[in-house]
């Protein structure tokens, strides 16, 4: 089983920054979206879209990370978004409650 490196790219639309993910995001991927993240955070992002897409696997290391950027966010009053993930991880943050913290689009129907 071939595994996919995982990449976080970066684009920026005022104190929007939008980080497309892509590959498998799990414990040992987790530290570089975590640096990632604090990076645009210290650069001053308001509000974070999280482009799922090209996401091939999710777990709790990943959704820990992302909870961090949540809490940091909350406290400037900022939003994270998620969007074009797959049912898998859609259903993931509905089983725990956390669609609405992270505005979640609807799922790709592909996966």
């Amino acid at each position: 089983m071939e595994v996919t490196p995982f990449e976080a790219s970066v684009s920026w639309e005022d104190k929007r920054a939008t980080v497309h993910l892509h590959g498998e995001l799990d414990f040992a991927t987790a530290p570089v979206l975590a640096q990632v993240l604090r990076e645009v955070l210290e650069q001053g992002a308001q509000h974070l879209l999280l482009d799922f897409h090209e996401v091939t696997f999710f777990d709790s290391e990943g959704l820990k990370v992302l909870l961090q950027a949540y809490r940091h966010l909350r406290e400037r009053e900022g939003t994270i978004t998620v969007q074009g993930c797959s049912r898998f991880v859609a259903r993931t943050f509905e089983i725990l409650g956390l669609e609405a913290q992270f505005g979640i689009c609807e799922p790709s129907d592909e996966r």
